[in-house]
């Protein structure tokens, strides 16, 4: 779960993950504050994407934001926020059956915010006959350009252990056992047990090694994840991509001595088929 960013409409700031490189927005209710008047605006926001539930969607949120704050042990997980803003805020959202909240500041006061401010406020909402006039302002997102920052800690081996594994992983599947297990992997086969070391088997270069691969990458299928071996010229280079964005390079090894070959496997996930390269070739 992430705090997004967008900047079209009053909601700066709202809860919400990315998913094979779409950005989905979970139930929520967001409290917009405004310091010198003492005041605060609610949003109530969301991306449905079944139109039938669209007028049902403010009264169901805030019936279950009135069982989470009137709940004393209430659990949540408070989201990072990452930007830097003058906006005061706080967004609380529901999503399967976990809470998560967010602010502009370091921490939130559930307490005091449940019994002097929320509950009074949702209880009269739920009480009133008109409450779909009072929420018509509700905000429904389809297609809404976001951004995200995230952190990473580059210290750790767990981002490169993803590719360099992936990438190891789809050779021994192509190649065989035997192949995988000649003393030129030795070192990669160590650094993937170990879980030490894998940040010297990523290539920063920009440019892909093939310029074929990229002819090779426009007919896959939407979104699929994929790995490219490319030997050539004493290298075996891996080209790793999930969810079809550009792809991380992992360099297996530069002491390769057989012949030279382009192998690879492409997982459709939204068909449920996985193709080797020559399908495409």
């Amino acid at each position: 779960m992430r705090l997004l960013k967008q900047e079209e409409y009053s909601v700066e700031f709202l809860l919400g993950f990315v998913f094979a490189g779409q950005s989905y927005l979970i139930p929520q209710l967001i409290l917009d504050f405004n310091d010198e008047e003492g005041s605060f605006i609610p949003h109530f926001v969301s991306t449905i994407l079944n139109e039938q539930f669209i007028d049902d969607f403010p009264r169901e949120l805030i019936k279950t934001l009135i069982d989470f704050l009137e709940y004393k042990d209430r659990e949540y997980k408070l989201v990072y926020m990452p930007y830097e803003t003058n906006r005061h805020f706080i967004n609380i959202g529901h999503y399967g059956d976990k809470w998560y909240a967010a602010t502009s500041h370091k921490r939130i006061n559930m307490d005091f915010l449940a019994e002097d401010l929320l509950l009074p406020m949702l209880n009269e909402m739920m009480a009133e006959s008109n409450y779909k006039k009072e929420l018509r302002d509700k905000e429904v997102f389809t297609n809404l350009p976001l951004e995200y920052k995230d952190r990473v800690n580059m210290d750790a081996d767990m981002f490169y252990f993803m590719y360099v594994k992936t990438a190891f992983n789809t050779l021994a599947f192509v190649k065989g056992t035997d192949f995988v297990c000649n003393e030129i992997f030795d070192k990669v086969r160590e650094g993937i047990i170990n879980s030490s070391g894998l940040e010297t088997f990523i290539d920063s270069e920009k440019h892909l090694l093939d310029s074929n691969i990229e002819d090779y990458v426009k007919n896959f299928p939407e979104k699929a994840h994929y790995v490219i071996l490319c030997a050539k010229e004493n290298r075996l280079i891996a080209y790793v991509s999930f969810y079809g964005e550009f792809p991380g390079k992992v360099r297996i090894t530069d002491e390769y001595q057989g012949q030279d070959f382009l192998e690879g496997l492409v997982c459709d996930w939204k068909e449920r088929r996985e193709m080797r390269l020559q399908n495409f070739l």
